[in-house]
């Protein structure tokens, strides 16, 4: 089988899987969330020892940037990380960095969810006076404020 060389950039690239970047799910005038699908070594050695919430097998773990070496993007300031997965090993959680345009600081809590047994609720606070909900439905489905951000997978 012979190949034209002016195809072959085009047959390379749709052979290549999408790699999905990181997005704004919200923005306000004082918090961004942004969905990450990894975390640098970097990002983990600039952020404070981790805290970690536990609600049924739901786990939400979250780290502060360090104030001296947090990462900048204009006037935004990296403000921590925040994973969420299951007690499970092998899993692959879904991730969060929040922005702040002051000062920060992360705190998690459980939510008691009147009449549900299959989700499990977490207020976050960033000390910016705003308080965002995190769901996690039985099917393992993360929503933020009523956004979905992603899906816990095994």
């Amino acid at each position: 089988m012979k190949i034209c060389a002016r195809c072959l950039p085009l047959l390379l690239t749709a052979s290549v899987p999408l790699v999905a970047t990181e997005a704004v799910v919200q923005s306000s005038s004082n918090i961004r969330i942004e969905v990450v699908e990894s975390i640098t070594t970097r990002d983990l050695w600039n952020t404070t020892l981790p805290d970690s919430i536990e609600a049924g097998n739901v786990v939400v773990n979250y780290r502060m940037y360090d104030s001296e070496a947090r990462p900048r993007d204009g006037d935004w300031r990296g403000c921590g990380i925040v994973m969420i997965g299951t007690s499970d090993l092998g899993i692959l959680p879904v991730a969060v960095r929040i922005w702040t345009t002051n000062t920060c600081e992360l705190e998690v809590k459980k939510e008691v969810i009147p009449k549900s047994q299959s989700e499990t609720g977490f207020s976050l606070r960033t000390g910016t006076g705003e308080a965002l909900k995190i769901l996690v439905t039985s099917d393992l489905e993360v929503t933020l404020d009523g956004k979905n951000i992603g899906r816990i997978e095994d």
